[in-house]
């Protein structure tokens, strides 16, 4: 078995993955259930959008997940996204993983003082 893996068994297959988490002093879920979350302390982000009639997420629950390396051609899509949760939920806040190629070169961003 891996270091900080587990083997499913009978003892823990009627625990939730926030408890085994929290158990094993993890702070923060990607993903996660906001009420397992909320129970265990855990902070996190969910992966269900906001909207008209979403309920207040817990405290715990930082934001939403919009999603994972979109392409350009994504990006209207997601901005969508992130002005939902921006209406709905605007203490929140949405969270996307962008590719490296996305940014330029740290030489490029930076201008030079002298």
């Amino acid at each position: 078995m891996l270091p900080g893996t587990f083997e499913k068994d009978n003892a823990i297959t009627d625990r939730s993955a926030e408890s085994i988490m929290a158990q094993h002093d993890f702070t923060f879920t990607f993903g996660g259930n906001a009420s397992e979350n909320a129970k265990h302390n855990l902070g996190g982000l969910t992966l269900h959008m906001p909207s008209a009639n979403s309920t207040p997420l817990p405290d715990s629950i930082w934001g939403w997940n919009v999603g994972d390396e979109p392409g350009t051609a994504q990006f209207p899509a997601f901005a969508a996204k992130f002005a939902a949760i921006k209406q709905w939920a605007p203490t929140k806040m949405g969270f996307a993983n962008l590719l490296e190629s996305y940014c330029p070169p740290l030489s490029l961003c930076v201008q030079s003082t002298s």
